[in-house]
Formats: C-alpha cells, sequence, structure tokens
C-alpha cells in the first residue's frame, strides 16, 4: 500500500499486480524487467526462478525460456542465455546448463533445439562437437570417396575414422580401383600392418599376390 496525501491516518492506496510500494511510501513503482509480483500489496518485487525470464517492467509473471536456451541460476534477467555451440535444449523453461550433443551429433550454431546428426555410418569421437569434420566413420566401415562404406570381410576396421581397411591376421589387403580385396595369407611370410605398402615379412618378398622367400 501506499499514501500521496500528506497528514493521512492510513494507506489507503493499493499497488496492483506488477507494482509495488516499501513502507513508506508515496506511490507504486513498476517492477523492472527479470521481476514481477503476481498479487497487489506486495512491498516488493519477486525475481523470476531459474528457467524463465521476463523482458518487460510491470508484468505479473515470468516467461518460460524457449527451445535452445536456458537459465540455470535465480539471477535478474531479462532472457534466457542461447546454448552454446556443441550444445542443445528441446524442451522450454529449463533451469540447467544445455544438453551437450551426444556421440554422432555437432551443432555449429548457436541456440539450437536439436543437433545436427551425422551422415550414414558416421560417429564422432567425442560428445558437443561443433563441426561437421567431426563426423568420421563408424568401427567397422572406411571412408571410400567421401562415404564411409562396410569394410570387407577378413579385414580389420576396429576404431573410429579408418580412410583405408586395415589388414587383419593372415590376411593380404590389395587396392582395387577405388575399393580393397582381401586375400588369406597361407603362410607366415604375410604380416600384419597398417602400412599397405608393406605386406611381407621380413626376409619374403612381394610376388604378385604371394609372398616368397627371397
Amino acid at each position: 500500500r501506499f499514501q500521496a496525501e500528506t497528514g493521512a491516518t492510513a494507506c489507503d492506496g493499493v499497488c496492483p499486480p506488477g507494482q509495488f510500494a516499501m513502507t513508506g511510501a508515496s506511490e507504486c513503482l513498476p517492477c523492472n524487467p527479470g521481476f514481477f509480483t503476481d498479487a497487489p500489496e506486495q512491498p516488493f518485487c519477486q525475481m523470476c526462478p531459474a528457467g524463465r525470464y521476463q523482458g518487460q517492467p510491470r508484468q505479473t509473471d515470468c516467461v518460460e525460456c524457449p527451445a535452445g536456451r536456458a537459465r540455470e541460476s535465480a539471477q535478474p534477467s531479462e532472457e534466457c542465455a542461447a546454448c552454446g555451440r556443441g550444445f542443445f535444449m528441446n524442451h522450454t523453461g529449463h533451469d540447467e546448463e544445455c544438453f551437450r550433443c551426444g556421440i554422432g551429433t555437432f551443432a555449429k550454431e548457436t541456440g539450437l533445439s536439436e543437433c545436427t546428426p551425422c551422415g550414414d555410418n558416421q560417429v564422432t569421437s567425442f560428445e558437443g562437437s561443433i563441426w561437421e569434420v567431426d563426423c568420421v566413420c563408424a568401427e567397422g566401415h572406411y571412408n571410400r570417396s567421401g562415404v564411409c562404406v562396410t569394410c570387407p570381410a577378413g579385414s580389420d576396421c576396429s576404431g573410429v575414422g579408418r580412410v583405408v581397411p586395415g589388414q587383419a591376421a593372415r590376411m593380404y589387403v590389395s587396392k582395387n580401383g577405388d575399393g580393397w580385396e582381401i586375400f588369406d595369407c597361407r603362410s607366415d611370410a604375410c604380416i600384419v600392418s597398417r602400412d599397405l605398402t608393406r605386406q611381407c615379412a621380413d626376409a619374403h618378398i612381394q610376388a604378385s599376390f604371394m609372398c616368397s622367400d627371397c
């Protein structure tokens, strides 16, 4: 309540919702942005709780943070903070930090409600990716002309991000056009190596598709 007249014996002015008057006030004052009152005769305004904001003065309620934004603390705020790159928020009124993009997704812009998925047979090696180039071929696949395809049977494609199929034990990997062929080694002359220029063990030499004694 307030009283604008001098010599009065009571405060008969009533502040409406959205305004307040402290003890001894001669008029009502509007709540500032980031604050509100939802009832009359209030001595102070309330701060918007976490997950909500208010950008206008003289308000009776706060607004939920939209998707793509969040507000963790109940500090005075006229807006909710946009999720940073590599993060997202897929629902409204969130009162904690934004979610980190999961494996296989990325977010290169701020304020997103969802992360962008990587292409077919692709993953990221960490959460919170911000670039599409972080998407690499998933385990069991390799990059053939920019497309992640299934590694041929008999190759070793453990791990992620392969650009060529690896050699499994006692197998021989040979380039064939833009693909690869796998041959079964029939002796210990073959080696296991990711260096596809060296297929034969020491003291052996490659002859056609065979490793022969030197």
